[in-house]
Parts: C-alpha cells; structure tokens; sequence
C-alpha cells in the first residue's frame, strides 16, 4: 500500500504586487503536484499559498480527485491583525482546513504534516518555516530563482549541507537543479520540473540499511538529542546510517514493541545518562537492561555519555569506558568543548562501521 507523500509550499504572502516570476512558480508548482500524485501542505495566506493552491486544484480536478483529500490548510484560530479586512481567510478557500492558535503553533503545526518543504520566495515569514523545518529533520527545497527568502534559505541549505537531512541526490545535483533563473513560464516548468525529480528521490522509500543505531534517552534530555543527531548527520549521508530514536514513533505504534525491535535490530546504541535518564521506570526496566545484555553479549557497541547527575555512579554503566571523563559532566562544559566530544564519538561510531 503507497501513502501519499506531502509537500508543503511556503513563500511571498502578498494580496497584491506579487513579483510575475514567483506567481509562475507558485501555481505551476501546485499544477504539477497534484499531477505527480503529492498532497499539498499551505498556510492559507494570499500570493504563493493561494496560487500554489489554486494551481493544485485545477491539477485534482483533470484528475477528477476530491480536494479534501489532497489540499491541506493550516491556518490561524484568530484572522492575523495586518490581513486586509476585505479579504476571505483562507485566501483560497478549500481543502482540509486545520486550525490552530497564532503563532508558532502555525510553522509547527503545517510542518507535522510535511514530507518536505518548498520555498517560494518569501519576506520573512518562509524563512521562519525553514528554520522550523530544519529543526524537526524535514527537507527544505527552496527555489533559488524566486528570490527573497528563498536566496537566504538556499545559501544556507548549501553551507550546511552536511547537517541537513537529504538523501539521494547530491549537493551538486542539489545546486545544479535549484539554482536556475526565471523569467517567463518556459523556464518556471523546467524548474519545477527539476526540484520534482529531487523530491520524488528524496521521498522514494529506501532500501533499510544495516548500520542502524539506537539513541536511549530521557525525554527531559531532548536538547541534547538535537545535538547529538546534528552531530551524526554526516554519518547518515557517508555510510547509510540511519539512526532510531523514539520520535519515529508515528500515532498508532504499539511504541513498546517498535523500541524492542529496534534495539534487536541495531549495531551501535548510544546512552545520553542523566539523573532524569536512572529516574525513568520505562528505560530501567525495558531499555537499559536489554543493550547491556545485547552489549554484553557482543552484538552492539555501546557508547554512553555522562550529560548531568549522580545516579550513573550507583549503574553498571560506571564500569564501562566513556569517550570522555563522567567525573565531568558534558552539560557543564562549554559549546565548544561539548562539540569536540561529540566529534570524538561520531569518528569513533565511523570506525565501529567500518
């Protein structure tokens, strides 16, 4: 069974003066979604939200396909102060609508139902989209040509390539197909056609790799997971290492028995220890146990790291080697030293696989 992939389409939200290269784009861009069979993702907004869909359900009804099934609205509980009084909200009207209270909750809200992001354009508010978007590990896809934002957000998906979570392509495919000037509706299909290809790799189901390695955390500890899988990112791309943790549980997972398989099917698990990590009933008694046998065993290689608390003392973990001294905790060590340790455990992950 194929599940529909989304593509959300963020960019310029004006009600009028919209540049004639990003409106080509936008709309060109939902046309070709809907042909190709995604789900799209808007804000509601005016401009490239509202072309994008528009362009989207004239693609669905050549198709004779249901909008509600395909076009998803995110939009704000309380019409934005600055929307033009005059205007309906959503611009377009259609489609699934979810609403959510103002503010943040609209980025966060519509990247949730994200496979990956494209950026349009953009004064501001598609830049915020692609700081969120990178930092719940979705792929930003912005299209150079259109300008504003979108100029920003390419040059930094480029300088931060390693860090970022595509897969399939290169970053000379990646620039090669982005950055690519348009002026006239000629050069808006190519472009759009070029950033599909990319996005139909980077959301084709990959064979599972045999590098997979676990993260066992507290989640009072989650700022240092974030840290810590930045830190791997390199590894993903270098040698197909695909990391678990427990935020790939989807709504629905029976999640006890998709952490035991996990860990049955890892080679390296990684131990972030606090006194909130030795505090958690869940971990004691159903993860911890299971990748000492496992390492004990032989069949992983554990790596733990002491990022705050005492209880690690009373563990059997004090008795195994750390990349680091716990007599000193990583979180009271400066960025910069914490970085250097974390470079230190991803070099030696890179010799464990290979």
């Amino acid at each position: 069974m194929s599940f529909i992939k989304w593509v959300l389409v963020s960019g310029t939200g004006r009600q009028s003066g919209l540049p004639t290269h990003v409106a080509m784009l936008a709309e060109e861009l939902g046309r070709s979604l809907a042909e190709q069979g995604y789900g799209l993702v808007v804000g509601g907004w005016p401009g490239v939200d509202y072309l994008a869909a528009k362009g989207f359900a004239a693609g669905l009804k050549a198709k004779q396909l249901p909008l509600s099934d395909y076009l998803i609205q995110v939009v704000a509980r309380d019409r934005p102060a600055y929307y033009p009084a005059n205007a309906s909200y959503p611009d377009f009207e259609g489609g699934y609508l979810i609403t959510v209270s103002n503010g943040v909750r609209e980025w966060i809200e519509a990247i949730k139902y994200a496979d990956a992001v494209v950026i349009v354009g953009g004064e501001g508010g598609a830049g915020e989209t692609y700081l969120y978007a990178s930092q719940e590990q979705r792929p930003v896809f912005p299209l150079l040509g259109s300008g504003g934002d979108a100029t920003f957000v390419y040059n930094d998906c480029v300088h931060k390539w390693e860090l970022l979570p595509y897969s399939g392509f290169s970053k000379a495919e990646f620039i090669e197909a982005l950055y690519k000037p348009v002026e006239d509706s000629f050069q808006a299909k190519e472009l759009v056609s070029d950033l599909l290809k990319l996005i139909k790799v980077q959301l084709t189901d990959k064979p599972q790799s045999t590098n997979q390695l676990f993260i066992s955390y507290a989640h009072e500890d989650r700022q240092w997971l974030v840290k810590l899988r930045n830190a791997l990112r390199p590894l993903e791309k270098i040698t197909g290492l695909i990391i678990w943790d427990d935020w790939q549980l989807q709504p629905g997972d029976i999640f006890k028995d998709e952490i035991q398989l996990a860990m049955q099917q890892t080679r390296i698990a990684i131990l972030l220890v606090s006194d909130a990590y030795f505090e958690s009933s869940f971990i004691q008694e159903n993860e911890l146990p299971v990748l000492l046998d496992l390492s004990n065993r032989g069949l992983i290689k554990l790596y733990w790291l002491q990022i705050g608390g005492e209880l690690w003392r009373k563990s059997p973990l004090a008795h195994l080697l750390t990349i680091h001294d716990p007599e000193i905790s990583l979180s009271l060590l400066s960025p910069a030293e914490q970085q250097d340790y974390l470079i230190l455990l991803r070099r030696s992950i890179a010799v464990t696989l290979q």
